[in-house]
């Protein structure tokens, strides 16, 4: 079902610097961009790239998806930080969803959130969607397998550990009422 988030819904964005942006495919695309004079939009660290021409067709790449066919809308569907970032950027309401990379995973995190460590931005966001907390949910997946609230810290560090047994990131979001579900 579609959601439209309740009350809450301007929670702020965590940064998303990252060396990600920098990985050759992402040179390659801004290289391509700029010889055939499309626009280029990189979003969640250069994991997604939009490609847009002159007519305003648009192209997307999903990690290594190209559009070829319907597996970069399959990757992104699928994708709920993916997905969250490319509504975002069109202005689509959507739940938030933010991407968590475990600490074993550092070379996709800027040098300062190395320094700062994966739970103190988790925490930030914690204490700013107080009292009614967030939701901690695999990346990928449908049918709410694997879906936590966290409305303190114990809660968060327990989803934090149970989401990276096994993984290397996850997802996050503001715990937020629903107006309505259609």
């Amino acid at each position: 079902p579609r959601t439209r988030p309740g009350p809450g819904a301007g929670v702020p964005a965590r940064r998303h610097d990252c060396a990600m942006a920098a990985r050759p495919l992402v040179r390659v695309l801004r290289e391509i961009a700029r010889k055939r004079q499309l626009r280029m939009t990189e979003l969640s660290c250069g994991w997604i790239c939009e490609l847009e021409d002159v007519a305003g067709r648009r192209a997307r790449i999903c990690g290594c998806a190209f559009p070829l066919n319907s597996q970069a809308s399959a990757s992104l569907a699928l994708d709920k930080a993916s997905a969250s970032a490319v509504f975002a950027h069109h202005g689509v309401a959507h739940v938030p969803h933010d991407i968590v990379f475990s600490p074993t995973a550092q070379y996709s995190m800027a040098p300062e959130e190395r320094q700062r460590g994966t739970l103190a931005g988790l925490y930030d966001l914690l204490d700013h969607c107080a009292p009614l907390g967030v939701v901690l949910k695999p990346k990928a997946g449908n049918s709410g397998a694997g879906v936590r609230r966290a409305q303190n810290r114990l809660e968060l560090e327990a989803g934090w550990q149970d989401l990276l047994h096994g993984s290397r990131d996850f997802c996050i979001g503001p715990f937020l009422p629903l107006a309505e579900e259609w």
